[in-house]
């Protein structure tokens, strides 16, 4: 059997950072960052 999974050892190194608590929430601040919608309806007028 060891002979079966022996690249568990070379992927345990990128299964350890993409678990890593800091690697998920450096993923999850960029998907879940402000949606900016342009709203184009409201300008407003400087007057002099």
């Amino acid at each position: 059997m060891e002979h079966k999974i022996y690249w568990i050892k070379y992927l345990s190194p990128l299964i350890g950072m993409l678990f890593c608590p800091i690697t998920i929430l450096f993923l999850w601040s960029i998907w879940s960052g402000p949606i900016v919608i342009p709203d184009t309806d409201h300008v407003e007028e400087v007057s002099p």
